[in-house]
């Protein structure tokens, strides 16, 4: 059984590398008409230009856009930071902390709720179907959308963006705030000592890039 879930293990961490390879080209190449990534930069320098915004040698399809994350928002906002344990409750509404929080899914590694009445003072923080939570302490910026299980859930101290979708989807912000071009710009502006710490007034001048069209 060891012996399986070693492998099981190896299996899983060969993937997780092949799917960031993967989606680091498609966030840097895009995909034709066909559904299939372009040509590389090097076999077809015309194709793309420069994004210093997202990094140096950085380059990406001419006719995509960078913005700061904020231009593609229609709100931004922290979770709740205040003490809550007093209003713990085995039912209710759904509390979603950082550790719950990995690559475009919610793990529920516990089973913590707020009292509705708790929940329905602090109404305007709670993140709704289609928003997007991401890890303010830790693993910072690792996000999910959030689906029909957790609409009107109450976050603790998550990052939380209400995406704008007449620009881009949902969908493709969290797989680009997931995205190795991502993290490396959170890595520079992170605070603290032990922990990570992403500060929302820092999150809100990061870049994404995004596709004006699909091809």
């Amino acid at each position: 059984i060891d012996n399986l879930i070693e492998k099981t293990e190896a299996a899983i961490k060969k993937y997780e590398q092949i799917k960031r390879g993967m989606m680091h080209d498609l966030f840097t190449r895009g995909v034709d008409k066909n559904g299939k990534l372009r040509p590389t930069p090097e076999e077809a320098p015309e194709l793309y230009k420069p994004a210093p915004e997202l990094g140096e040698n950085v380059v990406i399809p001419k006719e995509w856009e960078v913005v700061e994350t904020a231009n593609l928002s229609l709100k931004l906002w922290i979770g709740l930071v205040t003490t809550m344990t007093a209003h713990y409750a085995e039912s209710g509404v759904p509390l979603i902390r950082n550790q719950n929080i990995r690559e475009n899914r919610i793990e529920k590694l516990d089973n913590i709720h707020l009292t509705n009445k708790f929940a329905e003072l602090h109404s305007g923080r709670a993140v709704l179907k289609g928003d997007v939570v991401k890890v303010h302490t830790g693993d910072v910026g690792t996000s999910a959308v959030i689906d029909d299980k957790y609409n009107g859930a109450q976050g603790f101290a998550t990052i939380n963006t209400r995406v704008d979708q007449k620009v881009v989807t949902n969908q493709y912000v969290s797989d680009f705030y997931n995205s190795f071009l991502f993290k490396k710009q959170v890595s520079s502006v992170v605070t603290g000592d032990g922990r990570s710490n992403l500060n929302l007034g820092d999150f809100i001048g990061l870049q994404v890039a995004y596709p004006l069209s699909l091809f």
